[in-house]
Protein backbone atom coordinates (compact mmCIF):
# COMPACT_ATOMS: atom_id res chain seq x y z
CA UNK A 1 0.00 0.00 0.00
CA UNK A 2 2.96 2.61 0.55
CA UNK A 3 4.22 2.18 -2.70
CA UNK A 4 0.42 2.78 -4.52
CA UNK A 5 0.10 5.79 -1.66
CA UNK A 6 3.89 7.05 -2.61
CA UNK A 7 3.04 6.94 -6.71
CA UNK A 8 -0.45 8.84 -5.83
CA UNK A 9 1.12 11.51 -3.99
CA UNK A 10 4.01 12.16 -5.57
CA UNK A 11 3.27 11.36 -9.37
CA UNK A 12 6.15 10.30 -12.02
CA UNK A 13 8.72 11.92 -9.82
CA UNK A 14 8.29 8.69 -7.29
CA UNK A 15 9.49 6.50 -9.80
CA UNK A 16 12.49 9.06 -11.22
CA UNK A 17 13.94 9.68 -7.59
CA UNK A 18 14.25 5.92 -7.16
CA UNK A 19 11.31 5.57 -4.11
CA UNK A 20 9.41 3.27 -5.72
CA UNK A 21 12.72 0.89 -6.47
CA UNK A 22 13.70 1.41 -2.83
CA UNK A 23 10.33 0.07 -1.49
CA UNK A 24 10.55 -2.70 -3.91
CA UNK A 25 14.03 -3.91 -3.45
CA UNK A 26 14.94 -2.50 -0.24
CA UNK A 27 11.50 -2.09 1.79
CA UNK A 28 12.53 1.38 2.37
CA UNK A 29 10.45 4.66 2.37
CA UNK A 30 12.09 7.83 2.53
CA UNK A 31 9.99 11.25 2.36
CA UNK A 32 12.18 14.44 2.74
CA UNK A 33 9.60 16.87 2.81
CA UNK A 34 9.04 18.70 5.37
CA UNK A 35 6.76 17.90 8.18
CA UNK A 36 6.12 14.78 6.80
CA UNK A 37 6.31 10.93 8.06
CA UNK A 38 10.20 10.77 7.71
CA UNK A 39 10.71 7.29 6.39
CA UNK A 40 10.72 3.45 7.60
CA UNK A 41 11.02 0.29 7.25
CA UNK A 42 8.53 -1.96 5.40
CA UNK A 43 8.22 -5.78 5.30
CA UNK A 44 6.41 -7.73 3.56
CA UNK A 45 3.33 -9.45 5.31
CA UNK A 46 4.56 -12.82 5.16
CA UNK A 47 7.39 -11.26 6.67
CA UNK A 48 5.59 -10.19 10.00
CA UNK A 49 5.24 -13.30 12.20
CA UNK A 50 8.40 -14.61 11.91
CA UNK A 51 9.92 -11.16 13.09
CA UNK A 52 7.84 -11.43 16.16
CA UNK A 53 8.39 -15.03 16.68
CA UNK A 54 12.09 -14.11 15.79
CA UNK A 55 12.12 -11.89 19.09
CA UNK A 56 10.23 -14.62 21.47
CA UNK A 57 6.76 -13.78 20.69
CA UNK A 58 3.85 -15.90 20.38
CA UNK A 59 2.02 -14.29 17.65
CA UNK A 60 -1.74 -15.27 18.13
CA UNK A 61 -3.28 -12.99 15.10
CA UNK A 62 -2.79 -10.68 12.42
CA UNK A 63 -5.10 -8.38 11.04
CA UNK A 64 -5.42 -5.68 8.55
CA UNK A 65 -6.59 -2.55 10.60
CA UNK A 66 -8.60 -0.88 7.92
CA UNK A 67 -8.99 -3.90 6.18
CA UNK A 68 -10.53 -4.16 2.72
CA UNK A 69 -11.65 -0.61 3.30
CA UNK A 70 -8.51 1.13 3.49
CA UNK A 71 -8.94 2.52 -0.31
CA UNK A 72 -12.38 3.92 -0.23
CA UNK A 73 -12.53 5.48 3.79
CA UNK A 74 -13.99 8.56 2.54
CA UNK A 75 -16.54 6.42 0.22
CA UNK A 76 -17.41 4.44 3.47
CA UNK A 77 -17.59 7.21 5.97
CA UNK A 78 -20.51 8.78 3.19
CA UNK A 79 -22.35 5.53 3.69
CA UNK A 80 -22.81 5.46 7.13
CA UNK A 81 -24.83 8.90 6.25
CA UNK A 82 -26.36 7.24 3.29
CA UNK A 83 -27.39 4.11 4.00
CA UNK A 84 -26.48 3.11 7.89
CA UNK A 85 -27.54 -0.77 7.44
CA UNK A 86 -25.03 -1.07 4.56
CA UNK A 87 -22.55 0.49 6.38
CA UNK A 88 -22.79 -1.55 9.30
CA UNK A 89 -22.55 -5.13 7.26
CA UNK A 90 -19.79 -3.58 5.11
CA UNK A 91 -17.72 -2.81 8.77
CA UNK A 92 -19.08 -6.69 9.63
CA UNK A 93 -17.54 -7.53 6.07
CA UNK A 94 -14.11 -5.75 7.02
CA UNK A 95 -14.15 -7.20 10.31
CA UNK A 96 -14.66 -10.58 9.01
CA UNK A 97 -12.08 -10.78 6.74
CA UNK A 98 -9.33 -8.88 8.63
CA UNK A 99 -7.66 -12.06 9.65
CA UNK A 100 -7.19 -13.37 5.52
CA UNK A 101 -3.47 -12.65 4.62
CA UNK A 102 -4.99 -11.88 0.67
CA UNK A 103 -5.78 -8.25 2.34
CA UNK A 104 -3.37 -8.06 4.67
CA UNK A 105 -0.55 -6.79 1.41
CA UNK A 106 -3.59 -3.96 0.74
CA UNK A 107 -4.23 -3.07 4.41
CA UNK A 108 -3.12 0.55 5.51
CA UNK A 109 -1.39 -0.61 8.70
CA UNK A 110 -1.33 -4.31 10.56
CA UNK A 111 -2.09 -5.09 14.25
CA UNK A 112 -0.46 -7.98 15.40
CA UNK A 113 -1.70 -9.63 18.39
CA UNK A 114 1.27 -11.41 20.44
CA UNK A 115 2.41 -12.65 23.49
CA UNK A 116 5.55 -13.30 25.21
CA UNK A 117 5.71 -15.84 27.42
CA UNK A 118 7.09 -15.33 30.50
CA UNK A 119 10.91 -16.35 31.55
CA UNK A 120 10.83 -18.98 33.78
CA UNK A 121 12.82 -18.34 37.15
CA UNK A 122 16.35 -20.31 37.08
Amino acid sequence: MRLVSTVLEQGAAAFTTGRVDRILTEGRYDDPRRGRFTGGYLIRPDEVTPLFEEHGFRVRRVLASQGILAWAQPEVAALAERDPDAYQRLLDVAYTTAGDPSVHGMAGHLLVIAERPVAQAE
